[in-house]
Formats: C-alpha cells, sequence, structure tokens
C-alpha cells in the first residue's frame, strides 16, 4: 500500500457516502457505497478483516481512493447508482438489460379498457399481469382470447374517431363498442372476465375452446380443430403454472450459489401463492455476499421491473435499511426485505438457491464442452490461439439489387447478439462481391481497431477468392494476428444446405494450397456450419426487409391519393401489401381518412 493511500484511509470520515477505487493508472476500478466511510473502506484492508473475497482483489489493484459524503445512506445509494450508470467502473456489478418479462396492462378506470403489452409497470392505477416469461405464447394466446372475449385493442385515437365497424369486428375480434354495438355495463362483463383469465383462472376459457374444438372435429373441419388443439397448448403454456408454493401474496425469492469464480444468482418470482418464472444471472464477481446482494438488488429493480410485497434473500444485504426504503418508494407502498430462517420462506430461499445451484452446474458443463471444441478447432485448423470469439462475415444479393451484409459473432461457442451488424453496401459495385466485402471488412475492422476488439477468428463465406480479400484488408488494418479461414459451401436449396452424394465443405485456411475437407458429420463441420448458416440468416433478414420496404413502398406510390398518412393508415390496420390486396372496397372506406373515393383507387389498382 503506498503512502497517498494510507494517508487518505487515516482520514476517512465516519459519516455515509460513495467510495471511488483506482489503479495506477487512475482508471476506475470499483463504485461502493456505505453507511460509514472509515468503517467500510478500511474494511478492505485491515489485519482483522473477514476473509472477504474482494479483499484480495483489492489489495492487489488498487492504488488510489476517493470520497464522497453524503446526508444519508439512502442518498449514497443514489448516487453510487447514478455513478455506476455514469462511470462503468470495471468491477461493479452489471446486469445485461433483461427484455425477455412481459407484463399485460389493463386500466380498469378507462370506460371501455384494452389490453396492451408492457415491459414498464408504473404507479398509475392500472392493473398489471406478470411476469410473463413466454412472449410469443402470451401474444398468441390474447389474440385468441379476443375471439371470446371481444375486447378491443386499437388505440384511443382511432377508438373515439370511428363512424362504423373495423375489420377486426368482421373477424370476430372486437365487440365494437366504438359505434354503440357493445354497451359500457356488457363491455364490463367482458374486461372481468379477461381479468380473470389473466390472473390464472383459465378453465372458462380452456371449456369453451375444448367444447369449440369438438365440435370442429365433428364437422370434419379438421384443420380449425389443430388449431384449437394448438391453441389450448399456447394457453397452458402462457399462464402462470398453478405451482403452488405455500407463500401468500407476491414475492420474489433469492438464490445465490458460487463456485470456480464464478457466481449465480437466481430469482424465483411468485405471484399470488403459485410460482410462475424464475431469472438466472450467471456473474465473474469477487464481491462479498452482503455487497453483491445488494449491488444486485440495485441493479435487478432499478429498471421498470414491480418491487413485489416482499424480497427474501439468503442473507443479509449490505445497507438492508435503505435498500428496503428505496424498494418501497418504487413500489409505492412497503416493502419487505428479509432473510427467512424457517418455515414456507426459507425452503423457497433453498429452491432459488438449489435452482442457482443446478443453473450453475449446467452452463458449467456448456462451457466446458464449448472449450473442448474449440480447442479442438484450433488444433485442426493450426490456428494461433483458441477462438474465443469469432466473426462471419456474408453478403446477401439479388442479382446485384439491395446487397446487404451480416458480421455475426460467436463467444466460447454461443452466438453473442449484442455484437450482430449488418451493412448496407455504399460504396462498392453491389455486383462485384470481393469488392462488397472488402467494403464491409473494413468498416467494421476501422470499428475494431479503434476499439481494440478484433476477432480472434473471422470466417468468411466464400472460398480463396474471398479468403484473399479478406486477409488483404485485415492486414491493411495490422490485424495481421487475426485468424481467417474461408467457408465454401455445397448447393444450396431453397433455406437449406445440401451437400451431394461425393460433396463436401471445403475451409481454405490459406491463400494457396488444397482446402481443408471435414468429415460432414463431425462436431467441428456442424460448428462451423451453423455459425456460417447464422450469418447467412441474418443478412438474408435484412436483405427481404429492405426489399420488401423497397417493394411495398413502390406499389402504394403507384395508388393515386395516397399520401404519407393514408399509407400509414393502411399498414397499421391491414399490416401489410397482402393485407391490404384481400381487403374489401367496403372495409377500406371504413379506415379513418381512406373514404369511398381513395377505396376505389386501391380497389382498381389491385384489378378489383
Amino acid at each position: 500500500m503506498n503512502e497517498t493511500l494510507k494517508l487518505k484511509l487515516s482520514g476517512l470520515p465516519a459519516e455515509p457516502g460513495v467510495y471511488l477505487f483506482r489503479d495506477a493508472a487512475a482508471a476506475l476500478l470499483y463504485v461502493g457505497k456505505a453507511c460509514s466511510l472509515k468503517s467500510r473502506v478500511r474494511s478492505y484492508f485491515g489485519r482483522t478483516r473477514d476473509q472477504r473475497l474482494a479483499a484480495r482483489f483489492i489489495e492487489k489493484n488498487v492504488a488510489d481512493l476517493e470520497f464522497i459524503v453524503t446526508r444519508s445512506e439512502k442518498e449514497a445509494l443514489l448516487l453510487e447508482s447514478s455513478l455506476i450508470k455514469k462511470l462503468k467502473p470495471r468491477y461493479n456489478l452489471r446486469l445485461r438489460d433483461d427484455k425477455s418479462f412481459l407484463n399485460l396492462r389493463l386500466d380498469p378506470r378507462d370506460p371501455f379498457p384494452r389490453i396492451v403489452p408492457t415491459r414498464q409497470v408504473r404507479r398509475d392505477g392500472a392493473l398489471y399481469f406478470g411476469p410473463y416469461p413466454g412472449t410469443r405464447a402470451i401474444r398468441m394466446t390474447l389474440r385468441f382470447l379476443r375471439s371470446f372475449v371481444p375486447l378491443r385493442d386499437c388505440k384511443d385515437a382511432d377508438f373515439q374517431s370511428r363512424t362504423r365497424p373495423c375489420l377486426e369486428h368482421e373477424i370476430g375480434r372486437c365487440s365494437a363498442p366504438c359505434v354503440g354495438l357493445r354497451s359500457q355495463a356488457e363491455y364490463a362483463r367482458d374486461v372481468e372476465r379477461a381479468v380473470r383469465i389473466l390472473r390464472g383462472e383459465t378453465t372458462e376459457l380452456v371449456l369453451l375452446v375444448e367444447k369449440e374444438m369438438q365440435e370442429a372435429a365433428r364437422r370434419e373441419q379438421f384443420e380449425r380443430a389443430a388449431a384449437l388443439r394448438d391453441y389450448l397448448q399456447s394457453i397452458a403454456a402462457a399462464a402462470p403454472r398453478a405451482a403452488e408454493t405455500g407463500a401468500c401474496g407476491d414475492l420474489d425469492a433469492v438464490g445465490v450459489w458460487r463456485e470456480g469464480g464464478l457466481t449465480q444468482v437466481v430469482v424465483l418470482f411468485v405471484r399470488q401463492g403459485r410460482l410462475v418464472d424464475r431469472a438466472a444471472f450467471t456473474l465473474q464477481q469477487e464481491l462479498p455476499e452482503d455487497e453483491l446482494l445488494a449491488q444486485f438488488l440495485q441493479r435487478f429493480y432499478e429498471g421498470g421491473r414491480p418491487v413485489p410485497a416482499e424480497i427474501l434473500l439468503p442473507g443479509e444485504a449490505y445497507g438492508r435499511a435503505a435498500l428496503a426504503q428505496w424498494l418501497a418508494e418504487r413500489r409505492g407502498s412497503r416493502a419487505r426485505l428479509w432473510a427467512p430462517r424457517r418455515g414456507e420462506k426459507a425452503r423457497l430461499v433453498e429452491l432459488a438457491r438449489e435452482n442457482a445451484r443446478l443453473s450453475l452446474h449446467a452452463s458449467s458443463d456448456r462451457r466446458e464442452r464449448a472449450a473442448l471444441l474449440l480447442e479442438e478447432l484450433r488444433a485442426r485448423l493450426d490456428l494461433r490461439r483458441v477462438p474465443v470469439v469469432i466473426d462471419c462475415v456474408d453478403v446477401s444479393t439479388t442479382g446485384g439489387k439491395e446487397t446487404v451484409a451480416s458480421c455475426v459473432q460467436f463467444r466460447h461457442g454461443e452466438p453473442h447478439k449484442a455484437s450482430y451488424r449488418r451493412f448496407r453496401i455504399k460504396q462498392a459495385d453491389p455486383q462485384d462481391e470481393y469488392a462488397s466485402l472488402r467494403e464491409v471488412l473494413s468498416r467494421r475492422g476501422l470499428r475494431a481497431r479503434a476499439e481494440q476488439s478484433f476477432p480472434d477468428l473471422l470466417i468468411v463465406d466464400g472460398g480463396r477468392g474471398q479468403w484473399n480479400a479478406a486477409r488483404a484488408v485485415l492486414d491493411g488494418l495490422g490485424a495481421q494476428h487475426v485468424d481467417l479461414i474461408g467457408l465454401a459451401k455445397g448447393a444450396r436449396r431453397g433455406r437449406g444446405l445440401v451437400l451431394k452424394q461425393g460433396e463436401e465443405e471445403r475451409i481454405y485456411t490459406r491463400g494457396a494450397g488444397d482446402p481443408l475437407v471435414l468429415e460432414q458429420v463431425s462436431p467441428l463441420n456442424m460448428f462451423l456450419q451453423r455459425v456460417r448458416d447464422e450469418a447467412h440468416r441474418f443478412a438474408i433478414a435484412y436483405h427481404r426487409q429492405r426489399r420488401g420496404r423497397r417493394s411495398l413502398a413502390s406499389e402504394l406510390d403507384a395508388i393515386p391519393l395516397l399520401g404519407p398518412r393514408r399509407k400509414q393508415i393502411l399498414l397499421e390496420r391491414c399490416g401489410d401489401l397482402e393485407g391490404i390486396r384481400r381487403a374489401s372496397e367496403a372495409e377500406l372506406a371504413a379506415l379513418p381518412g381512406i373514404g369511398a373515393r381513395v377505396a376505389r383507387e386501391i380497389a382498381r389498382h389491385f384489378g378489383r
């Protein structure tokens, strides 16, 4: 410990505040809060401190510290959160923004409320249902729910301006309260029925669906019966799972398991006494458990995630009183933060801990298998290093039109979608694949050089020509250390890759010489195909998106009297070009802002 650091430690005040650890180069390492700066910071360096995991790291790396005194522990908590977001210290706990949890919102104060998906839960007097893990299943179930409980899904502006029923009413998915076809009292009964279903009381809905499925089968409408069967499965997947816990009300139970330098945190969500879902996070942290829990709770609940009435912990969280106060303010009422020692709630925490253990072991097994595969890949392809980070580039075009490219990234053998990038070819001749590849690699490589984020291995979709083009770009960027292979595929039919008899994938690892051929069913070959096909899928999706926009825009531009606003209305209400083409003239005329004259022009354009 240097003299400057010793002097600062001796002058620490006993007031609450925030401390910042820096290394010898003045880079920020860690930000923490304390109810007493003097005792908390000294505990990292004192001889009699508890055996913190973080202490070894602190002694090796910390060369300087700063502190900010606050008026209260709660103010220190808020300041710590603000500094972490702004300064992004290297060793503070960070959670990926988890957008997989969807809630449903219904405002009972609205005379004719609608149910809308949302990821934000606010204190606005509305009813919220969730969290629901299966986004696709929830939306599918809501669409089907409206066929039995036909609540509106249009925006308030459209609802108030309608003069005749819309297409949703025509297909039986809305009762058209906007034009008086459903009274407020009748609509309120529909809302009550929908609320019961969303709360997990799906018995009534299931009985209705089963009855209609049997009727469809009796009439030999087998496609309809199969669709109803699929909807029943969606309802079962979307409704809160009836795993009774013995606990009452809404609560979250946190479990922690540490092993081999990794920490797994699992949160079990209990709603109305039922275990409905879980969230799992793998962390590389050396924080002591009390500090880990405190930081985790801040990161976990600081977004729009709903705060339950109780949060069960496996142990004490540092600054628990301030955390509980902060959580209560976010909730709008008291939020209890505690560690149960016995009873059903203690068993819930133990269940969360067991889930964390199993989840960490499962992820460790995957990492071990991936590590073995990547080591084998390094040896077989004679790479300079184990390819922990792999980039794959693919160019997609149709006759030289709308040429685009994709670059996907795999880390430790798994897709890292936050690093996916797509490119529209701007300078190169769209019909020149080599020039397009050089442009993409140059644009991607310039950023990688600025951020020092070159991959260990770059894969290009193609043979010797693509390999030579890519190698020239990498060498020009000073990235001679990056390994490069070209993956030449066989014949492609439709969306799938098909290798003819005697035809194998060819891997080019050098600009000259014969390519390497792997066994078709080997794990290495299948992994490389998976990476290449993911790049191809991402490029094709972008290509189709741009091509669809261009064809849609040109198609609608050819129809007289259609301005930007009317095009937007058509797309919002009909979905796509096919929906506009299928809509009758009367249905089009009923859309707001369209009218009979414009509807006639649209129908005439499509030959009706």
